[in-house]
């Protein structure tokens, strides 16, 4: 990502999320992760914990790269399909 498209995507995540923070299905999706991984991590020992976190940690990372990759195809089609329209 250049330093710009960084910025951008920062301003989009700072101010303009709270349209999905806000929404009751994401409440109740995360709600329900949050009492799920609560309830798995009673069962764990010490080991088990650190792997499930380690494994959090990777699915948090790849989810983001996901995420950047999606606004950046964004940004893309935005440049063509402004070009398209407006030659």
């Amino acid at each position: 990502m250049t330093d710009l498209m960084r910025m951008l995507y920062e301003f989009i995540v700072l101010r303009r999320m709270g349209r999905a923070w806000d929404d009751p299905e994401y409440r109740d999706f995360s709600a329900c992760a949050q009492k799920k991984e609560a309830e798995l991590r009673e069962k764990l020992d010490r080991e088990e914990t650190q792997l499930l976190e380690d494994l959090l940690r990777e699915l948090s990372c790849r989810h983001s790269v996901e995420l950047e990759t999606v606004f950046q195809s964004t940004l893309e089609l935005c440049r063509e399909l402004n070009g398209v329209l407006c030659p």
